[in-house]
């Protein structure tokens, strides 16, 4: 996958990930800002990433949400990724944040949903899908 190059100054609150006229943005552009996102952020070269590795990374995580899912998805993960990326590192939040606290951040929002089933807990009990 070749992702899209993201400008930091596409990473805003009006940020539209869907748009009637266009359509839904790509994977590449997603990949592309989540890769904008780390390495404005300052976790790319803190934890001595290059991109290539970010993105096979981004590219792993994609392939553990299911796009049968019509609600727990990509593109509703790098939505509350890049609302964690807002919160933490454009507000005066950052300031408070250590640099494990802003990774453990970023993190949970790229990853809160890995292989949801698109189901509630209730459904899977009542179904004996998982044992609690």
């Amino acid at each position: 996958l070749e992702p899209e190059q993201v400008p930091p100054s596409e990473i805003n609150w009006n940020l539209k990930l869907y748009d009637k006229t266009d359509g839904w943005k790509s994977l590449e552009w997603m990949i592309g800002a989540l890769v904008c996102m780390f390495d404005a952020s300052g976790i790319t070269a803190a934890l001595k990433l290059d991109n290539t590795e970010l993105v096979a990374f981004f590219v792993q995580v994609r392939g553990m949400y299911w796009d049968s899912n019509d609600f727990h998805n990509f593109s509703h993960v790098f939505s509350v990724t890049h609302a964690c990326y807002m919160l933490a590192f454009t507000s005066s939040a950052r300031a408070a944040l250590t640099l494990e606290d802003q990774i453990a951040i970023m993190l949970a929002g790229l990853c809160h949903d890995l292989d949801h089933y698109g189901v509630n807990s209730d459904f899977l009990i009542k179904s004996a899908r998982f044992s609690f």
